[in-house]
């Protein structure tokens, strides 16, 4: 199969190459190349940012590592990130790519911070992403540092566009429109191919209970981020109507009693299915008794435009197992292939799936690598194999 970002920047390239030889003949001579980047972004806050060339030392306060390093693919541009940053991108198949933990790295190469002015200063970063809270004043923003970007993710009632407009951002910064754009639209495209793919809705959406592993609280937020995709796949969040964002009540979720539980578990708690199978109070669950509950691959979040498409797939076989083609491990991938150039271990996939967790409950065994030999092919819009 061909490779969809090569024939993406190519035909991207071809019109413009087009334009440039038709007014080549109005430009003087010896004309200065535009820089790749902006010299001025405009940031999420609404301030201008001097950017000048690609910055070469980038800080992170915000939770924008995973799309930086998957748009700049150099990891030696970062200088210093919060914790949280740097495990999520060790933790995921990003790490392994961008070598940003890799053996060969000197000792303190990524340096774990602080949010203080002091540490960023003597950093001497080009750019700092730093969260925005509309009302609070930017400690690094008041002291006039440079290359502050500020970032935001929920000032928006949806999941989409906030993501959008951050990885335009970062292309803009980084110089990487092209790819920035490809991806956004490649989510788009897949987006309507699972769509397609999915049965034409004959009942009420699917209710899925969103629960945190470590704790067991029903997420019940109406701005949680899985409902957008539940949408999409003809699913729904039990708990949208209930006013906390987290509800630790039992009775709460054997009141809605979800038919699909999903649930997010750090890397730290590895949290497997059985521990909600064994717990006494949840055994009247729908969810339970069908053996459906099952850890969610949940760099989507962090990662949208990579892992999005990923992330609508598996929820599509998940919950329709009957109707869905066996794509998913073909899906990572090609995804990684047309995206890095990097060519995803049979072990990366299972262990980004949760398989080896995930197989304790109902029908997961359809992801093992045995039951996907034989059935790679991807489906076009139309809904049908290639």
């Amino acid at each position: 199969m061909t490779n969809r970002l090569s024939q993406y920047i190519a035909s991207l390239l071809f019109v413009l190459l087009a334009a440039s030889s038709l007014a080549l003949s109005t430009f003087p001579p010896h004309v200065t190349p535009r820089p790749l980047t902006a010299p001025f972004v405009t940031d999420m806050s609404g301030s201008r940012v001097h950017i000048g060339a690609p910055p070469r030392r980038v800080i992170f306060f915000a939770g924008v590592l995973a799309p930086y390093l998957t748009l700049d693919n150099d990891s030696s541009h970062v200088i210093a990130a919060t914790r949280g940053n740097l495990e999520l991108v060790r933790n995921s198949i990003l790490g392994n790519i961008v070598h940003l933990f890799g053996q060969d790295a000197e000792v303190g190469s990524t340096y774990i911070i602080s949010n203080t002015v002091e540490e960023v200063m003597r950093l001497h970063p080009d750019v700092v992403f730093s969260w925005w809270v509309p009302g609070q004043d930017d400690p690094l923003k008041a002291a006039n540092l440079p290359g502050i970007v500020e970032i935001t993710w929920g000032h928006r009632d949806s999941y989409g566009p906030d993501h959008e407009d951050i990885l335009k951002l970062i292309g803009q910064i980084t110089g990487k429109n092209d790819k920035a754009l490809f991806l956004i639209d490649d989510y788009a495209r897949r987006r309507q191919e699972v769509i397609a793919a999915l049965p034409r809705p004959t009942a009420p959406p699917v209710r899925v209970g969103v629960m945190n592993g470590s704790s067991f609280a029903l997420l019940s937020s109406n701005k949680q981020w899985m409902n957008e995709i539940l949408k999409v796949v003809n699913a729904k969040n039990s708990g949208v109507a209930i006013s906390q964002n987290f509800s630790f009540d039992p009775e709460e979720l054997i009141r809605l009693n979800p038919e699909v539980i999903l649930y997010f578990s750090s890397y730290r708690d590895d949290v497997p299915p059985n521990k909600f199978y064994a717990k006494p109070e949840f055994q009247s669950l729908r969810a339970i008794r069908n053996r459906h509950v099952y850890r969610v691959p949940e760099y989507a979040f962090t990662n949208p435009y990579l892992e999005g498409p990923l992330m609508l797939d598996w929820l599509a076989e998940v919950l329709f197992p009957d109707a869905m083609p066996r794509r998913l491990r073909t899906e990572y991938r090609e995804t990684y292939r047309d995206v890095f150039h990097y060519a995803l271990s049979e072990g990366e996939i299972d262990k980004a799936i949760y398989l080896k967790e995930n197989l304790q409950s109902a029908g997961y065994e359809r992801f093992a690598r045995e039951a996907a030999q034989g059935q790679n092919q991807r489906l076009p819009v139309d809904g049908h194999s290639e």
